[in-house]
């Protein structure tokens, strides 16, 4: 599988960081349209990444528009311990609203929880509207009726165990593997040998 070409700026941790820390300024503006500020604080999920149960796979994705118009999606499976087990990053080329796009990237990464043989996962979105809308069933307008129902029908699968909201500050290595498309083509899934950067920031959601 082909990775992130070998840069220096991918090899310099300040770099790394300093990027990261980017991408969070830009992630909190975004998600504050995607993230449904006016719902119940009780419906809000967790400040930062947790690990899932032992035996449970914690899959997270998001979506984000890139510069060209078309829209990156990313996935993040990870383990009890933290250990990152798959990263993918697809680039679709559509004109989708934020939550269309965000359902997308839940379908995607349910797809590949089916396609690597995972037996229990969780699937975990920074964006509580789709969150709300797949786990209570509740009526939403089309063309995103479609989407939804689209994860609901993958999600009936017994490996599935439900779905979780997360703030935006815990969903960024999600974020940054939907923008790896920009550098990596338009699909790449990884099993091993994660990026660098990937790792990094999965490195930052354990301290």
């Amino acid at each position: 599988m082909s990775s992130f070409a070998d840069t220096d700026e991918q090899r310099n941790p300040e770099v790394t960081v300093l990027g990261f820390m980017r991408l969070v300024q830009e992630y909190n503006g975004y998600m504050q349209r995607v993230g449904g500020a006016n719902c119940p604080r009780q419906e809000i999920g967790e400040v930062q990444w947790l690990k899932p149960d032992v035996g449970v796979i914690k899959i997270n994705t998001d979506a984000v528009v890139l510069e060209d118009g078309s829209v990156g999606l990313g996935v993040v499976a990870r383990d009890c311990h933290g250990g990152v087990l798959l990263v993918a990053s697809k680039r679709v080329r559509a004109a989708w609203d934020v939550d269309v796009a965000e359902s997308k990237a839940m379908a995607y990464g349910l797809e590949l929880a089916y396609n690597n043989g995972f037996t229990q996962v969780v699937i975990e979105s920074g964006a509580l509207n789709v969150v709300r809308a797949v786990s209570k069933r509740v009526e939403v307008r089309s063309p995103l009726s479609l989407c939804i129902q689209e994860v609901q029908v993958l999600a009936s699968n017994p490996i599935c165990r439900g779905f979780c909201h997360i703030k935006r500050n815990g969903n960024t290595v999600a974020h940054l593997c939907a923008r790896l498309c920009e550098n990596i083509g338009d699909e790449q899934v990884y099993v091993t040998d994660f990026p660098e950067a990937v790792q990094v920031v999965a490195d930052i959601d354990l301290i």
